[in-house]
């Protein structure tokens, strides 16, 4: 889980690198391929398939050690990172997106953003940042539910200004 003063770090540059190409985020990052430790097959502790980023101007670090392939586990660390920037990093000019965007879409995090930005503005009251995004509350709470890690998310934050866990 964040620190609290990881949750809080302001900067405009988030929406470029929401939006930056796997090649351009790659090369804002310090990466680490290494031997994952746990159960796995023949190949799985024998070869530095995980893989380990670090966002240099923010130090916010992911690693994904899932597959045998250390290609796609770059990729879903690049993922992870890109999401992990928009629950941490607050801007004050967050796009417009769809609010039903499918996690699996490329604009995911940008809508991650936006909904943590309106969230941060509401104190993490979700009938306020519902009523700001023009949906209803229940509705909000089925899009946080949906994605485990920012429901996770959610919940610490809530916790951290003395507001009660979110239930589904």
């Amino acid at each position: 889980m964040p620190e609290p003063n990881d949750i809080y770090l302001h900067d405009e540059q988030r929406n470029l690198w929401l939006t930056l190409d796997d090649g351009e985020l790659f090369s804002l990052c310090r990466h680490e391929n290494y031997i994952a430790s746990g159960r796995g097959g023949q190949k799985r502790n024998k070869t530095s398939n995980a893989v380990r980023l670090t966002h240099l101007p923010t130090c916010i670090v992911v690693s994904d050690c899932s597959t045998r392939s250390q290609h796609d586990n770059r990729a879903s660390a690049l993922f992870k990172l890109r999401c992990e920037l928009a629950m941490r990093v607050r801007c004050d000019s967050s796009p417009i997106i769809s609010i039903d965007t499918s996690i699996k879409n490329p604009r995911y995090p940008l809508w991650l953003a936006m909904v943590m930005d309106h969230l941060v503005s509401a104190e993490y009251d979700l009938k306020v940042a519902a009523e700001s995004l023009n949906v209803s509350r229940t509705r909000l709470l089925k899009l946080i539910a949906r994605d485990t890690v920012f429901w996770q998310f959610m919940n610490h934050c809530r916790l951290m200004v003395h507001l009660p866990p979110l239930h589904p």
